[in-house]
């Protein structure tokens, strides 16, 4: 007996096909491939024809990874339907996800033909191409994307970075704006915003944009190390460390972080730190290993490691043969420990990779100035000049070896340099020479001062790390410190004798209004030379009666000489004749040996003058 098919059962069954799709797109939107796989796959098997199951199904074997399978089905839908716009995008993405970028980009166009404002496809080509470094082409995609629709955070994004591959800043930074503009809580935008606006070297911008994607994300390591160096750069060096260390924190094996830490530190003065760091730092990245080697060498010599230097700038040059950076600090650290020829092969190095490398030239120079071979040294000085006409520490040691004395002194900038350089073991090199002209110049103003007045109000011009202020803290009320180098000021500020310490020039103080009765000057004007503008400042800032400390390097003549050490000496008559024409007493003047220098004592005078009542300065 034959039964007929019931209706009610193929609605019912139709009715489970339509539940089960619905269940396997809800699935699938949840992320539950696996199930929405299964659900699909039971459609299929019911119902072989239908269209959409098989296309939904296409996508979640992509999404799972079975791309055989998914490009079958797909392949099957296109057979009866070759400009179904969906089917060839879905096979586009398909293709696309199973690596096979060429076929995909044919069925993107197939999917453009079909509909030529299909906005997805024209995303998905920017991006195929943008991974072929294929960047017209991407752009152009992107473009027409935004042409469509102008609210996409990806086409503007997208195009913020081939603008930015292409290195054209001002566009990449202009899309990226836009990108924010729709979308602003995705971090990576701020933070490629922030690398396009210290290419631009828009350094507080760069800041805003990289703290913004901290803000986001605070885990984006790149952006506090970003962060890092444009605090490194803007000296602000305590604010670099703890960007960097914030970066550590989240990745401690940031090779590059680690390496500008150590850079930090080492302008902190923080050398067990910054070795440590530059060692971390060479266990993890054997690509910057030279550099590593290098940093290490400039720190064990700025820490005197002298001998740990050289091992380390030697390791530097094996791995880097032409560097010429190692080898100018070799050469340095060579120096120091008085092996003179290895320094000088050294320096060489550097000057036969980098004929214009002007600090080896320098220092080369120096070195063989200081170690007695002046021919030498002079024709390197002439050499920087080549190089560099307007290097004033160059013609100064060329006047000085020529015996040629110019009648101004040497810029503020050039001395207030050198004295930076030398700022923190200043002291000590004065030590090695028995140098005294503080005590010497207080035990003759005693002879004077028998009834120990205590001064109001006492100047020290160029101050220095503060070694006058130690003699006569205890005679004056008040004690106020100039000196052109901020550095050397710094150091005198660790004393605690100053009441005031200024960073200027004798010149500058013109401008005070402070009158003072007691100034002094020692070791200054082997600086100047020519002291007449001194003595004006010095006329004018002084009380009536008030006294002129000062000393100075020897010569015989009326005048003033630049001696071949580079140092100004003056003579007495040269000396008596200005403080006549100034308006100054001479009260005392006595010979003394200042300083050692090369085999013996440097001869010197130490003078007080005394300002002469109701004095001005003198027109001429």
């Amino acid at each position: 007996m034959k039964f007929k098919k019931s209706k009610d059962a193929g609605k019912k069954k139709l009715g489970d096909i339509s539940s089960r799709y619905i269940l396997a797109t809800g699935l699938m939107q949840q992320g539950n491939l696996t199930e929405a796989e299964f659900e699909l796959e039971k459609i299929v098997q019911s119902k072989p024809d239908h269209a959409a199951a098989i296309n939904l199904l296409s996508i979640v074997y992509a999404q799972l990874g079975k791309f055989d399978k998914a490009l079958t089905l797909n392949t099957k839908l296109l057979e009866n339907n070759r400009t179904n716009q969906d089917y060839c995008y879905n096979r586009g993405i398909i293709l696309y996800s199973s690596g096979k970028k060429n076929d995909a980009i044919e069925a993107f166009e197939l999917t453009i033909n079909c509909q030529n404002d299909h906005i997805g496809s024209y995303l998905y080509l920017g991006l195929i191409y943008f991974e072929n470094d294929d960047f017209n082409h991407s752009l152009a995609c992107y473009k027409k994307a935004i042409e469509l629709n102008p609210y996409i955070y990806e086409a503007w994004f997208n195009c913020g970075r081939i603008y930015s591959a292409l290195k054209m800043s001002t566009e990449a930074i202009d899309s990226f704006e836009h990108a924010i503009q729709i979308t602003s809580n995705t971090c990576e935008v701020f933070y490629y915003l922030g690398n396009e606006f210290l290419l631009k070297e828009r350094l507080d911008d760069a800041l805003k944009a990289y703290n913004k994607t901290i803000e986001i994300d605070p885990m984006s390591q790149m952006a506090f190390y970003n962060i890092g160096n444009i605090l490194l750069r803007k000296m602000d060096i305590d604010g670099a460390i703890n960007a960097y260390n914030m970066c550590l924190s989240i990745n401690p094996d940031n090779d590059m972080a680690l390496l500008n830490i150590g850079n930090a530190y080492l302008e902190k003065n923080y050398i067990d730190k910054a070795l440590y760091s530059y060692g971390k730092c060479l266990e993890i990245d054997s690509i910057r290993k030279s550099y590593n080697c290098l940093m290490i060498g400039k720190a064990m010599q700025i820490n005197g490691m002298y001998g740990d230097a050289i091992i380390a700038l030697n390791a530097c040059i094996a791995l880097d043969p032409v560097n010429v950076i190692a080898y100018f600090n070799l050469g340095n650290a060579l120096y120091k420990t008085g092996k003179i020829k290895d320094a000088r092969i050294a320096f060489e190095n550097a000057i036969k990779i980098d004929q214009s490398h002007l600090d080896s030239y320098t220092d080369y120079a120096l070195m063989e100035y200081v170690d007695g071979d002046k021919d030498n040294a002079l024709k390197l000085f002439r050499k920087i000049i080549e190089l560099d006409p307007g290097n004033v520490q160059a013609k100064h040691m060329i006047n000085a070896l020529e015996g040629i004395t110019p009648e101004t002194a040497p810029p503020g900038e050039y001395i207030a340099a050198i004295f930076d350089q030398y700022s923190s073991d200043f002291e000590q090199h004065l030590k090695k020479l028995a140098y005294n002209a503080p005590t010497l110049l207080r035990e003759e103003l005693e002879l004077i001062n028998k009834d120990k007045k205590k001064f109001t109000n006492t100047i020290d011009l160029g101050c220095g790390t503060g070694l006058s202020g130690i003699d006569f803290r205890e005679i004056t009320c008040r004690l106020s410190g100039i000196d052109l180098s901020e550095k050397m000021i710094n150091e005198a500020k660790k004393k605690n004798i100053y009441d005031q310490l200024t960073v200027g020039s004798i010149s500058s103080l013109n401008a005070i209004t402070d009158r003072f009765d007691l100034i002094i000057a020692t070791d200054l004007f082997i600086y100047i030379g020519n002291l007449d503008e001194v003595f004006d400042t010095v006329l004018k800032i002084a009380s009536n009666g008030a006294y002129f400390l000062f000393s100075v390097e020897s010569i015989d003549g009326n005048s003033f000489v630049l001696q071949p050490s580079g140092r100004f000496a003056h003579s007495s008559a040269y000396i008596e004749g200005l403080a006549s024409d100034k308006g100054f007493s001479v009260l005392r003047r006595k010979s003394v040996p200042l300083r050692k220098g090369g085999t013996g004592w440097i001869d010197g005078e130490i003078c007080i003058l005394q300002k002469e009542v109701s004095h001005s300065i003198k027109s001429h």
